[in-house]
């Protein structure tokens, strides 16, 4: 994503943001939520952030509680321990919400072939919180010669 480029998915609402200090000749730095027309909404301002770069809408669905929806980068140069902390401050927003995105953490309790510390960091947070990982059956990121699962939810 870049920040010259609009997105636009017909019959929807996009929400992001860039990264700052981006290196213009990488493919890299930027996060969306698009929310479908027809549901209620709205954004959300996240709270100041250190490590991670996140996007927040409020579903307002059928009569229900309010969904807080939040997308999330942690890019593979942050802190490998201290971006729970901008994730304890997301959760901060709404008991009831799913944050999702490329957390950029491997372990092999979600799919991938190998523990990194930022992945039993996030694991060890998730425990400690009361959350769940959700993570798909397959890998999310291919490299030349390996496979992983780095885009994940907590919930």
């Amino acid at each position: 994503m870049r920040p010259h480029k609009k997105l636009f998915l017909a019959n929807f609402y996009s929400y992001y943001s860039y990264r700052e200090n981006q290196d213009p000749f990488r493919s890299s730095g930027g996060i969306a939520i698009f929310v479908k027309s027809s549901i209620p909404h709205h954004q959300l301002i996240p709270p100041t952030l250190h490590y991670v770069e996140a996007s927040v809408a409020v579903l307002e669905l059928n009569n229900s509680d309010k969904i807080t929806l939040t997308s999330i980068y942690i890019p593979p140069s942050s802190d490998q321990g201290m971006f729970t902390f901008d994730i304890e401050n997301l959760i901060q927003i709404s008991p009831n919400q799913i944050i999702c995105g490329d957390y950029n953490a491997h372990h092999t309790s979600f799919g991938c072939t190998n523990n990194s510390p930022r992945g039993i960091t996030l694991l060890n947070f998730v425990n400690n919180a009361g959350i769940e990982i959700l993570a798909p059956s397959t890998p999310t990121r291919f490299g030349n010669n390996s496979s992983s699962t780095i885009d994940l939810a907590i919930a």
